[in-house]
């Protein structure tokens, strides 16, 4: 067993747990003294009370229009929202009177010769709507622009799934999240429970994630929150797997400092999801079931106090917003949160965030009335939707005293939406944003220079290395000595078998034979972290099979850096020397994706912050996108016999090939082809 050395962890223990201390000791010292210092934070809040009482304007008030309140399900007319710095000082009726001024009205106090007045009338103010569990790295784009394009669309803040730059960085691809936050998109991080994804012998990556990093994060940042997706059941539930310690480790640290623990359940029987709450995992956004007809999941797992992210690009999404109002459990809705989880660039900007997600509960419900399918209201349908899209997720994760409501004290966040009436409800055409306090969106467009962009610290560039140029020879499979032909596995995406199909192959020189001829070819897993999470080996990591799904056009491959969830460097190609072309390209452009065929680079798009994102302007990108997409279509993909169209073509769909949580029970990792469940290491030939 290779021993993990982790660069500079000591140091970094050791510079979080001082400044904890060192925080501790400023409020112990002031309090002898007998002066206290409140933080920034909390007198902010103390500068809402005068507000509230009627004692002094506020900064902005909204009037006018019909307001949703998020708590409890209400449209109410004739209320008023007024904020002081970033959060909301007064919300309810306009003609109140206030404390401090009982003569008066409240709408009265609150405007002042200063104050910024917004006149909504006929539109409906809902609060800013947030990701319960999202991967803003799986637009490819950085957290600033991301925010660019998500703001106008009504997204506000994002719980951050990070263990894809925690398994590149270790500690530093949670904090980089705070370090790189856009000025108005609000962003949480999480300490994932996935770094490793499984366990160091596997699956070794960039970082090690246990009770004292966990903590020590925690600690660090308010902002962080949360444990994330827990998504490895036999590290879960088996104490004989190597994972079970260090993942327990991370669930305890959750528990001791009382944050929410998020989770991916392979299966919703009673007894798998039992597991998950036995150890205070909340939350599934992996949801199981068919997509036809009704599909009780998120009931079934409400039931045991869990709720579900419900992305609906997954097939089961009308299914399961069926089940919902089939099963008449009064309150399951409550337990429904509409995050999006992995959304690329061209979906989000076709699609939309959040915003398509409400769209697409609120048409799958009407439908099914419609239908006969389910007996509910089309009311009821709209006012579930925009909960799942606020409320709902921001109690999931104990974070509803700062988003998912107009409750006073939370950050001001609001959309303003056109009409009132359901219908124009249920399209939610955005026409004002306003975020923590500050208009940023004005007749659905960004207002300018309101989101710059600034340069990615230094530490997430360059994080893909080698440690020398890779040969053809480096990707060759030798056969067993004196064998002339030999049995090989013959790996398949979505193949959730006990094992894959095997397949005959012949032998020249010792060497076993692939290419397009025998519909064989080859994909490989290379270390790239190297640097990060683990003493360099003396020669390249890697592990090489055989598979049945590649370009198939005559010596081509295609090599990407984004590999969920450990983010390797990996490769789907039909010769040797395609492989060895695209790796070392993608090595020189600092990580993305490349396209290779007849020794030529064909396409390519440079991810170089974490090897995951790009700080481009989104148009741009996504233009790059689209033409190494079209080259990549080009070469004709074999073994395809899935799902694939425009937002998951073969280019996407390689990024989540090597996942190793359930229900994957075998899957190829930089060490080697491995048995998933048992944690064997298995033979590619025989």
């Amino acid at each position: 067993m290779q021993k993990r050395k982790f660069i500079e962890k000591s140091v970094l223990s050791g510079i979080l747990g001082l400044l904890s201390l060192s925080l501790l000791a400023c409020q112990e010292s002031s309090m002898e003294t007998g002066v206290f210092e409140f933080s920034d934070e909390w007198k902010s809040r103390q500068a809402l009370i005068p507000v509230a009482l009627g004692q002094e304007p506020a900064d902005l008030v909204i009037k006018g229009g019909q307001v949703f309140i998020a708590q409890t399900g209400e449209f109410k007319n004739g209320w008023v929202i007024a904020t002081k710095g970033r959060r909301i000082a007064y919300f309810g009726p306009a003609d109140e009177t206030p404390k401090a001024k009982p003569d008066q009205k409240m709408l009265d106090t609150l405007v002042g010769p200063d104050t910024t007045v917004i006149d909504a009338a006929g539109r409906t103010l809902v609060p800013g709507f947030g990701h319960s569990h999202n991967h803003i790295e799986s637009s490819r784009l950085t957290p600033d622009r991301y925010a660019q394009v998500v703001l106008p669309l009504g997204t506000t803040w994002v719980v951050e799934g990070d263990h894809e730059t925690g398994n590149v960085l270790g500690e530093a691809g949670v904090t980089f999240w705070l370090d790189m936050q856009p000025r108005h998109l609000k962003v949480y991080p999480v300490v994932t429970s996935a770094v490793p994804p499984t366990d160091e012998i596997m699956e070794p990556t960039g970082g090690w994630f246990d009770y004292k990093v966990a903590r020590e994060l925690f600690a660090h940042d308010a902002r962080i929150r949360s444990v994330g997706e827990v998504m490895y059941e036999p590290g879960l539930q088996d104490p004989n797997s190597r994972a079970y310690h260090r993942l327990h480790q991370v669930l305890q640290a959750g528990w001791d400092a009382r944050q929410a623990i998020q989770g991916h359940t392979g299966s919703n029987d009673y007894s798998n999801i039992s597991t998950f709450r036995n150890v205070a995992i909340r939350s599934n956004h992996n949801p199981r079931g068919g997509s036809e007809g009704i599909n009780d999941h998120i009931v079934r797992v409400a039931r045991l106090g869990m709720w579900t992210d419900s992305p609906p690009n997954r097939k089961e999404f009308g299914a399961m917003v069926r089940g919902i109002y089939a099963s008449k459990a009064p309150y399951a809705s409550n337990f429904v949160t509409l995050s999006t989880d992995d959304r690329d660039l061209p979906e989000l900007m076709e699609w939309g965030d959040i915003d398509y997600n409400i769209r697409r509960y609120i048409q799958e419900g009407w439908s099914a009335i419609a239908s006969g399918a389910i007996d509910t209201t089309r009311e009821r349908v709209v006012v579930d939707a925009f909960r799942a899209a606020s409320y709902n997720p921001a109690t999931l994760l104990h974070l509803e005293e700062d988003v998912g409501s107009f409750s006073p004290g939370s950050f001001a966040d609001v959309v303003i939406l056109k009409g009132q009436r359901p219908e124009d409800l249920a399209k939610v055409e955005i026409e004002q944003v306003i975020a923590s306090g500050v208009l940023v969106v004005r007749d659905g467009r960004l207002v300018d220079g309101v989101e710059p962009t600034s340069s990615p610290p230094a530490y997430a560039l360059s994080t893909v290395t080698l440690s020398r140029k890779v040969t053809p020879e480096d990707f060759q499979i030798l056969a067993p000595e004196g064998k002339n032909s030999v049995t090989a596995w013959l790996w398949k995406p979505y193949d959730f078998r006990d094992r894959p199909d095997t397949v005959e192959l012949p032998v020249e020189n010792g060497i076993v034979q692939y290419g397009s001829q025998w519909g064989v070819f080859k994909m490989v897993a290379l270390e790239r972290h190297e640097a990060r999470g683990i003493e360099p080996p003396d020669e390249i990591q890697m592990g090489t099979m055989f598979t049945a799904t590649s370009p198939s056009h005559p010596c081509s491959a295609v090599a990407t850096t984004v590999q969920h969830d450990a983010h390797h460097l990996t490769v789907h190609g039909s010769c040797d020397e395609a492989i060895a072309l695209a790796v070392n390209r993608l090595v020189e452009i600092g990580g993305g994706f490349v396209v290779v065929a007849d020794g030529e680079v064909k396409a390519e798009v440079r991810l170089p912050v974490t090897g995951l994102m790009s700080n481009e302007e989104p148009k741009t990108l996504l233009a790059q996108i689209e033409t190494m997409r079209a080259a990549s279509d080009s070469l004709g993909w074999a073994g395809m016999e899935f799902d694939s169209h425009r937002h998951r073509p073969p280019t996407d769909l390689m990024t989540f090939w090597f996942l190793t949580p359930s229900p994957w029970r075998w899957n190829l990792t930089t060490r080697g082809f491995y048995d998933l469940i048992t944690g064997e290491k298995l033979p590619v030939v025989w």
